[in-house]
């Protein structure tokens, strides 16, 4: 997947004309398919062919992670021996090169577990969260806490859960890291944060930000499983 597709560029959008066939169409409104008939298979067929443009980027972001010397930090993806799920990833940059930080513990007060890490240099740091079962395996809940649902659905309709930190897991996490050095800049796929007040001031709209499709969009919030507090808002 390398190099400039031959296709017309995105965004696509459909609609329909005026005898009511739908048509996909590029931003210069050029037609680029033609749906005969009208009804509600037909409108989520076209919608679904508008969405290819956008699908392709987002596969093409995940196969990045695939390659060598790759330097992205949108979505990256780890092999585990069961239950495989893509887990954001963070870049950690300190304020100061002699800072002796315990990520590991700021995790634990966050109420998650630090993941795969690896050490950039001597000021940046990559890390993910995976989540602490301590409490479930205990008896005490059902689920881990800070756990989030993904996109697939059950027979009933709703989202799956899945083995994944959410929206506000992260949050705390960044808040903890804050705490330490207020100075620090955090990169994620959703947003860079270049110190406590940066993260306090640009938090809060990420919870917006669809991780689904077009087709089948998902608030970063609304994939939460937690009644908690937003975690911009201290105590």
């Amino acid at each position: 997947m390398s190099g400039q597709p031959a296709w017309t560029p995105g965004p696509w959008h459909w609609a329909h004309d005026a005898i009511r066939d739908d048509k996909i169409k590029s931003a210069a409104q050029e037609t680029i398919a033609v749906m005969p008939g009208f009804g509600d298979t037909s409108d989520a067929n076209a919608r679904l062919i508008a969405a290819a443009p956008e699908m392709y980027e987002a596969l093409k972001e995940m196969m990045r992670e695939y390659e060598p010397g790759s330097s992205s930090d949108a979505i990256i993806i780890y092999p585990r021996p069961a239950r495989t799920h893509r887990q954001p990833q963070m870049i950690i940059t300190y304020s100061r090169p002699d800072a002796k930080y315990d990520l590991g513990q700021a995790a634990r007060n966050a109420g998650v577990q630090l993941g795969n890490s690896s050490i950039l240099s001597a000021r940046r740091v990559r890390c993910v969260l995976v989540l602490d079962y301590t409490e479930k395996r205990a008896g005490r809940a059902d689920h881990p806490e800070y756990q989030r649902v993904g996109f697939s659905r059950a027979a009933n309709g709703k989202r799956r859960r899945i083995a994944s930190v959410c929206w506000h897991g992260y949050g705390q996490f960044m808040r903890e890291v804050f705490r330490m050095d207020p100075d620090a800049r955090i990169s994620t796929g959703h947003e860079t944060y270049r110190g406590l007040a940066d993260f306090q001031a640009k938090a809060p709209a990420t919870g917006d930000h669809n991780i689904g499709s077009q087709v089948d969009p998902m608030r970063f919030e609304d994939a939460c499983l937690c009644p908690t507090t937003a975690p911009w808002q201290d105590e």
